[in-house]
């Protein structure tokens, strides 16, 4: 149902993070593509490591699509998120930063919105900042 588009540059701090986060979904109709944007700092080989160790887990199963992740030569997120699109073979794109996370029902929860509103042509989300383990509101007065 969903494809996961990972662009990665140089977020080798985050990418465990951002890949664990999509491990734990509750819905596990997805897949996920990172594409590697020319990193240099070693993220895309954390990166395929961690895809390996998640896809040949014994405790729980893979999600129905996998994880695999391709590589380019540096040329900006927009495409990478691009090209990844163009190795999506679901139907619906779900676009996450390689320093970025998803609470375990974020999938679950656009799905309900999908079958509440299956005429919509786009579906988004609000999010949150986590700064030193307490959460940041978006807005201040």
């Amino acid at each position: 149902m969903f494809s996961i588009i990972i662009p990665l540059y140089n977020k080798a701090p985050y990418i465990e993070k951002a890949l664990r986060s999509v491990q734990a979904q509750t819905f596990r109709e997805f897949e996920v593509v990172v594409i590697d944007d020319g990193s240099t700092d070693g993220s895309f080989d954390l990166a395929n490591k961690l895809i390996a160790e998640i896809s040949n887990s014994p405790v729980e199963s893979p999600p129905l699509g996998g994880f695999r992740g391709a590589s380019q030569p540096n040329q900006g997120v927009s495409t990478a998120r691009n090209n990844g699109v163009k190795l999506a073979k679901y139907p619906y794109i779900c676009f996450l930063d390689a320093d970025d996370w998803w609470t375990p029902t974020f999938l679950e929860e656009i799905k309900g919105l999908i079958e509440e509103f299956p005429d919509a042509g786009i579906y988004g989300t609000s999010y949150y900042k986590v700064k030193n383990g307490k959460h940041i509101p978006k807005y201040r007065s």
